[in-house]
Order: structure tokens, then C-alpha cells, then sequence
């Protein structure tokens, strides 16, 4: 009877050594002493395969501080505006702005391969840097546009220097232009703030 209070005793002791963590030469110890004395071949305490070891958790990969996105330009269509100017943005009597619409899907990388986002480029003028006395003036833009890429629904806005649409247009109808790529931090939370747009023929 003793015997057998004193093996349950053991066992409890083993298992809050291994749950616990102790040192390994403890837990080894042990195991030498059971090992010696017949234990675990008698049942009278679990093998060590037996009694759950606590696992560490698997870290995150880390994320790249920067990205890259290849975009495979599907249909295109142009748009334009004239209009009386109400935005007080300026004092010109009226507002004109030409934008380039995109249905896009993403081919690199892989984890993004698939995803569709329509995406407009517009020649409209303080578009994501709109006037603002309290801003520095010598303060530099940090991004060419805004991008959202869930799994489905994705878009990308930017603005482009009025005289560069047309020379865009003629190259994406003549075939010249079928990929748009952008670069800059990556994405967190399906959301980015490009640094540089490039269209080309290829992908590679």
C-alpha cells in the first residue's frame, strides 16, 4: 500500500516537473531512477512519450518591410470631365481631369496571386495631397497612390501628370503596355501606400 502511495506521489511529482518545465537534468534523473527500478514497465508511472510536454508556439514569419506586385491589365476604358470649378481647391473658373479605369488581377507573388482590383489613374490635381496651409512646404509626398487588396473587391487610385495619360492610353490599345507594377512597404492588413508605378509588355 505504501508502495503504491508512494509510485502515485512520483507520478505527480514527474508530470509537474515536465508541465513546469524544470531543468532537463531533474526531469533525466527521474527517468534514470524509473528506469532502474522497473517503473515503467510496470505502468506504475507513464513513459515520457506519455506525459504532454508543453509545445512552443511557432513564431509569425515576418513580414518584408518591402513588396512587390505584378498587375495583369485585363480591360481598360477612358474617362473625362469638364466642369465648372466648385472645389475652391484653386481659382480657376473651371475643372478639367482625364482618368484611366483598370480591371486588374494580380499574378506575383503567390500569396496574392488571383486577387482582382479596379484601378484609376486620374490626372486630377491634389488628388492625394490636397492644399494645406499647415503643411511644411518642404515636406515630401510618400506615396504615388492607395492600395486595397482583400481577397476579393481590391482597388488602387493614383494620380498621373495630365500630359502622361495619353502617351499610357496609345501604349496599353497598341499592346505595349499589359502589366502595371507596384512597389513600395508591404501590405498590412490588405492595405498599402505605393512608391512607384511601372507599366511593361512582360511580367518578368
Amino acid at each position: 500500500m505504501r508502495l503504491t502511495s508512494r509510485r502515485k506521489a512520483l507520478d505527480g511529482w514527474l508530470k509537474a516537473v515536465m508541465r513546469r518545465n524544470f531543468r532537463k537534468e531533474t526531469a533525466r534523473l527521474f527517468e534514470r531512477i524509473a528506469g532502474e527500478q522497473g517503473w515503467w514497465n510496470a505502468g506504475a508511472i507513464p513513459t515520457p512519450t506519455e506525459i504532454a510536454m508543453p509545445r512552443k508556439k511557432p513564431r509569425k514569419k515576418r513580414t518584408p518591410d518591402h513588396q512587390f506586385l505584378i498587375f495583369e491589365i485585363k480591360a481598360w476604358e477612358p474617362s473625362y470631365s469638364f466642369s465648372v470649378n466648385r472645389s475652391g481647391d484653386d481659382e480657376s473658373d473651371f475643372s478639367e481631369y482625364a482618368e484611366l479605369h483598370l480591371d486588374t488581377v494580380c499574378v506575383y507573388p503567390d500569396p496574392f496571386v488571383g486577387r482582382t482590383a479596379k484601378m484609376i489613374a486620374s490626372s486630377r490635381r491634389g488628388l492625394f495631397n490636397p492644399p494645406n496651409p499647415r503643411r511644411d512646404p518642404n515636406e515630401k509626398p510618400n506615396n504615388v497612390g492607395l492600395l486595397d487588396l482583400p481577397p476579393s473587391g481590391g482597388s488602387f487610385y493614383t494620380g498621373v501628370p495630365n500630359d502622361s495619360l495619353p502617351f499610357i492610353m496609345a501604349a496599353i490599345a497598341g499592346g505595349h503596355f499589359r502589366y502595371l507594377m507596384l512597389s513600395g512597404p508591404s501590405l498590412k492588413r490588405s492595405h498599402s501606400l505605393p512608391t512607384q508605378i511601372h507599366f511593361a509588355r512582360t511580367d518578368d
